[in-house]
């Protein structure tokens, strides 16, 4: 049997009396999809703007991170990181996100900016130990000096953050000054001792020549004044040890004494 469809009608009507909505399953399930391919364009679009955000506040970070100006003598000097803010970050509208390309443009910046500070950290230092080369405290002096100088200048977050690499910069010249320090004290110990060694090996030639008398008492200060000294000889050689001589080195000393 052959159904005709009522005409008006948009629904028709099955044989078992049941509506039939294909059609609209159909396009209810068209306009479905078209609704997640339009999200997923947006998710991607709005991904997209998010990355290049991201790129753009790191690019924009590296250029306030290493801003270099004149000072009041006409120095080329690196201009103090005073605002970590990211203005941009504005057009973003989901605040995680807005959040998190300011971040990437404070880290960026900060990052940039410790890297140059860390460069004229080195020549402050080197500066300092050009001027005193064994010295260390006066190094630390010049470190603090440079960082009371920071702590005008900067937030106490970006300070933070850059200090470390600062004070490497003047600990390094600190270790070097430390290691002159000992070397120039090892040597003028052994400076002193070898004068010293020089000076009793003299007083046993005049022994030697003048000689002691017959008497006694006189014999007797003599060989006392050879045992001092031949004590002190062992104690200078003692410390000629100490400050590196080696047994070969001291026996050419007393060989040639």
């Amino acid at each position: 049997m052959a159904f005709k469809p009522t005409k008006g009608r948009t629904v028709f009507v099955k044989p078992t009396g049941t509506a039939n909505l294909s059609g609209f399953r159909a396009y209810a399930n068209s306009l479905g999809q078209l609704s997640d391919i339009t999200n997923k364009m947006a998710i991607t679009s709005a991904r997209n703007e998010y990355n290049d955000m991201i790129l753009q506040a790191e690019r924009e970070g590296r250029t306030a991170g290493v801003k270099y100006v004149k000072d009041d003598q006409g120095n080329t000097v690196l201009a103090p990181l005073v605002d970590t803010s990211y203005a941009s970050a504005a057009k973003i509208a989901n605040v995680n996100d807005r959040k998190a390309i300011e971040e990437r443009f404070r880290k960026t910046a900060v990052d940039t900016y410790a890297s140059q500070l860390a460069l004229d950290a080195g020549a402050e230092a080197d500066l300092a130990f050009t001027k005193t080369p064994q010295d260390p405290n006066a190094i630390d002096a010049s470190f603090e000096g440079f960082v009371e100088g920071l702590r005008q200048d900067l937030d106490p977050d970006t300070l933070s953050a850059v200090l470390p690499r600062v004070a490497a910069e003047f600990r390094t010249r600190v270790g070097k000054a430390n290691a002159a320090r000992h070397q120039q004290i090892r040597q003028d110990q052994i400076d002193t001792n070898l004068q010293s060694i020089q000076n009793l090996y003299d007083r046993q030639a005049v022994i030697a020549v003048v000689g002691a008398s017959n008497d006694p008492e006189d014999q007797q200060g003599i060989n006392d004044m050879i045992n001092d000294i031949n004590t002190s000889l062992t104690t200078n050689f003692e410390a000629l040890k100490t400050n590196g001589y080696t047994d070969s080195q001291i026996d050419s000393i007393r060989r040639n004494g």
